[in-house]
């Protein structure tokens, strides 16, 4: 007998017939048996393959390739097909949705068919899902507007979008380019401060494109900076912001605008007002300066309103203005002012003229054909007047031909030039005369060469005085002759 109940143990194992095995409905339950219904079990749908039905319909088939729910041939190590809302969760109480035909996740939200609900578990949470649209090629990432329970619905919002460009959006779900920030409102992007306490904060650095080397020569990309686009009259600006000094370690500074670009395409710096007519306005809450330095540091030129003379390098530019002046410096000290008054000196702090200068003049091209000669009255060139209106006591000049016998005409060389010359020596003429020479700084300097032209009149004069005499003693000689001829 036991020979013959092992022979059929053997023959079931070795011709196994197809049919359902029903399953127990607790742990303590018998192993599961051979039943005959088909509605609720684990049967053997065919060669290879075990399926579980339930009430008369066959739920999960498991056969050589994977899993499948809700299809007999599954594709994969685990395929559902399923034309139900929502497919499959995973976890609690804050689960992951997985939704059937369509490439959707969610996270603590499923679809229900009709409306998004938050998830089983969730008590005052939040809930999103991940989303490609495979028309588009985007994927969508969505959250809930607010907290919800469990079942309740769900206002879902799109806040980040990736195309099929590889553009990201933010608060947008038309990325232009390759970042793209909703424009309902005004946005920021920050490098989140510290948080560790007395910790400085980090660097952030925006690098432009670089080139790759390859034996010739080019150039990296360029870094562009632009403001948003503006219609008609509008324009827009472009602000840079910076946190200046506090007094307290404890509390927070507060940012301010150091320099803006305004439509005009004018620069301010340390205003926000800059004059659109001005490429550049600097503007100060104490005295504005502008340094330019070499590449050691050293400052070459310098433009301010602060006290900047009586320092500086040998060979360095300053600029500045004081209450009333514009004072122009080299090598440290200052050598040409400009008053309110519209009056340049050079040389001098206190031009009386709309030029002064303190030294010597050199003009290396004059003006030719011109009838107006130049003259120097004390110290300012004027032109060289005669008129009455300009002079008083007037007498009849008393020096003439006695002093220009006394004038020693010469011929020479300029000492500081290879030129031969002639004229009068002036220590010569002030010999004879003080008023025929001109001084500069205490010293004999020139010749009134002008003036002498009056003293050549009455040498002439006198000369023809004498010519008349002359002429009259020589009628009367030959008068005289004549008489004393004989016949007379």
């Amino acid at each position: 007998m036991k020979r013959l109940f092992l022979l059929a143990v053997l023959s079931s194992i070795a011709s196994p017939t197809y049919g359902q095995v029903a399953l127990g409905t607790s742990t303590s339950a018998t192993n599961p048996q051979r039943s005959g219904d088909a509605t609720t079990g684990l049967f053997s749908s065919t060669t290879g393959a075990v399926s579980v039905s339930s009430a008369g319909a066959e739920k999960m088939r498991v056969n050589g390739t994977g899993v499948g729910i809700g299809t007999t041939t599954p594709s994969f190590s685990l395929d559902v097909d399923t034309s139900v809302s929502t497919a499959a969760a995973f976890g609690t109480p804050f689960p992951i949705y997985l939704m059937p035909n369509h490439p959707i996740v969610g996270f603590n939200g499923y679809w229900n068919g009709s409306n998004w609900l938050f998830g089983r578990g969730s008590s005052g949470n939040y809930g999103g899902y991940i989303q490609l649209d495979e028309t588009t090629g985007q994927f969508a990432f969505f959250q809930s507007s607010a907290t919800g329970n469990a079942g309740n619905t769900a206002t879902m919002n799109a806040h980040m979008v990736i195309n099929q460009n590889g553009n990201v959006g933010i608060a947008t779900t038309a990325p232009d380019a390759i970042l793209s920030l909703g424009g309902q409102s005004a946005q920021t992007i920050d490098l989140l401060r510290e948080t560790t306490a007395s910790t400085a904060g980090n660097n952030l650095t925006v690098h432009a494109g670089g080139a790759v080397s390859g034996g010739t020569n080019l150039n990296g990309g360029n870094l562009i900076l632009s403001s948003g686009a503006s219609t008609g009259t509008g324009t827009s600006q472009l602000q840079f912001q910076v946190y200046p000094a506090g007094t307290s370690g404890t509390a927070d500074n507060s940012a301010t605008t150091a320099m803006i670009i305004i439509g005009a395409g004018a620069v301010g710096i340390g205003t926000t007002s800059p004059d659109s007519n001005v490429n550049l306005t600097l503007q100060s809450s104490g005295d504005a300066q502008l340094s330019l330095k070499n590449s050691t540091g050293t400052t070459k030129a310098y433009v301010g309103t602060a006290g900047v003379f009586g320092t500086g390098s040998a060979d360095d530019l300053r600029i500045r203005s004081d209450a009333s002046d514009i004072l122009f410096g080299f090598s440290g000290f200052e050598k040409m002012r400009l008053t309110s008054g519209g009056n340049l000196g050079i040389g001098t702090t206190t031009p009386a003229q709309a030029l002064e200068v303190n030294g010597e003049v050199q003009v290396d091209t004059w003006a030719a054909a011109s009838a107006t000669t130049v003259c120097k009255n004390g110290n300012v060139l004027s032109t060289c007047s005669s008129s009455l209106r300009y002079k008083e006591n007037v007498k009849p000049l008393d020096m003439g031909l006695d002093q220009v016998m006394r004038m020693r005409p010469v011929k020479f060389k300029w000492k500081d030039r290879d030129e031969t010359d002639f004229g009068l020596i002036a220590e010569d003429m002030n010999a004879i005369d003080p008023l025929y020479v001109t001084y500069e700084k205490g010293h004999i300097e020139g010749v009134k060469y002008p003036q002498i032209t009056a003293v050549l009149i009455n040498a002439v004069k006198e000369q023809q005085e004498e010519i008349a005499d002359l002429k009259r003693e020589i009628a009367d000689l030959k008068v005289g002759l004549r008489k004393n001829q004989p016949g007379y």
